[in-house]
């Protein structure tokens, strides 16, 4: 489930790995692609691979079934096992089918709602319902039929693959960065692209880059854009100025601007979406749902969003937390 990037780098990569004979079956498709690499270098071909996905895979000779996910965690999965039977999936659901009885897992709960920030799963294996497991972020579960043995291996850490830029100077700095964030979103512009169009840096700034990849001719077409708009909100309202901007600037994109005074926080509380776990989005879901319900008439496959930048760029001081702590008084000072 969910699709790997960077496919030229990663074809690449098959070429050394796989015989020719069999190379284009395992070119036809990203799940092909990731069991070409798997047979040639195990687990490690996880590392090698950048995407937003959740994947299974059943070794019928050795008699291992495997799942992991990428390391950002962009579709779950989860695994249990009833007397002789194991079984994944990306759905709590069916897994609960199987269990002998429905039980909450409470421990799991005190520790969501203790939490600090928005979070949808933490770093451990349980998850809402007891006998359930989740599948980590860049985890391997390996669950070896026969012999009944489950390991988990971790094939990623964010900190071996930190890199100096070499430099301390915020312009070069920066160019590098759009240079990533440029190739990162000509990556994921897949099928029929719509891009998020907010009174922010974040969104902007994506579906400008991805306006910018389609006038240097990666692909044909022009960028259809969503923007929510405010009246009745004073500080919205501002948003729209700026909006119309990036509108004026480059009149070749394509504006859908959404009335949004309505769609108001916790209204989705009265109409909330099937969800299997706990979700800290609900509070304010009515504005995402107004999005994508309009990026699906437009019969779009691939919405962009800057969703996730503050995150990235624009962190709470929550370390200061940590120092107060270890007793660095100074230093948080």
């Amino acid at each position: 489930l969910g699709q790997v990037y960077y496919q030229h780098e990663l074809d690449t990569e098959l070429r050394r790995q796989v015989p020719q004979a069999t190379l284009p079956a395992y070119m036809s498709n990203d799940a092909a692609r990731l069991v070409g690499l798997y047979n040639s270098l195990g687990t490690a071909a996880f590392a090698r691979v950048e995407g937003d996905y959740a994947v299974v895979l059943w070794h019928t000779r050795t008699g291992h079934i495997i799942g992991t996910r990428d390391p950002q965690g962009g579709y779950p999965l989860f695994w249990a096992k009833c007397g002789e039977t194991f079984a994944f999936s990306t759905s709590v659901r069916p897994l609960l089918a199987l269990l002998p009885s429905k039980t909450l897992n409470r421990q799991y709960l005190a520790d969501f709602l203790m939490a600090s920030g928005p979070r949808n799963e933490g770093g451990e294996e349980a998850c809402a319902y007891a006998g359930i497991q989740r599948v980590v972020p860049r985890t391997v579960v390996t669950i070896h039929k026969p012999s009944k043995r489950v390991t988990r291996q971790v094939y990623w850490d964010w900190l071996e693959h930190l890199s100096d830029p070499g430099t301390t100077q915020l312009e070069t700095i920066a160019e590098h960065y759009r240079e990533l964030l440029g190739a990162a979103v000509r990556a994921r512009m897949r099928g029929h692209v719509v891009a998020h169009c907010s009174g922010g840096m974040d969104s902007t700034s994506v579906a400008l880059l991805a306006h910018e990849a389609l006038r240097t001719g990666l692909r044909v077409g022009t960028l259809q854009t969503l923007s929510l708009v405010y009246a009745r909100f004073p500080v919205l309202a501002q948003e729209r100025h700026y909006i119309e901007q990036v509108f004026a600037q480059e009149p070749e994109l394509v504006a859908h601007m959404l009335q949004a005074d309505t769609l108001l926080n916790f209204d989705a509380f009265a109409d909330a979406p099937p969800h299997e776990e706990p979700y800290t989005g609900l509070w304010r879901l009515e504005t995402d749902r107004a999005l994508l319900q309009k990026a699906s008439q437009l019969g779009a496959t691939t919405m962009l969003s800057g969703a996730g930048a503050d995150d990235l760029l624009d962190t709470q001081p929550f370390y200061l937390t940590d120092l107060l702590r270890r007793g660095q008084y100074l230093q948080a000072w």
